[in-house]
């Protein structure tokens, strides 16, 4: 969600957020990116840790790709 990212950049990176970094337009961008769809995409939660995204990245990978 646009919050969680905002709020990750605010705890990483010394300067904050940049000018497209803002609520509302993360807020547009997300609503894009939902209208994707179809067999090719695969929604992934940034929420967990690096690691579980990692793990869930390679899941997914190795779908698509059946390896």
């Amino acid at each position: 969600p646009p919050e969680q990212c905002l709020n990750r950049i605010r705890e990483n990176r010394k300067d904050g957020p940049n000018t497209f970094e803002q609520l509302d337009y993360l807020k547009k961008v997300q609503g894009i990116f939902n209208l994707f769809s179809g067999p090719q995409f695969r929604r992934i939660d940034t929420g967990p840790t690096q690691a579980e995204v990692h793990a869930q990245l390679c899941r997914e990978i190795n779908t698509l790709f059946n390896l």
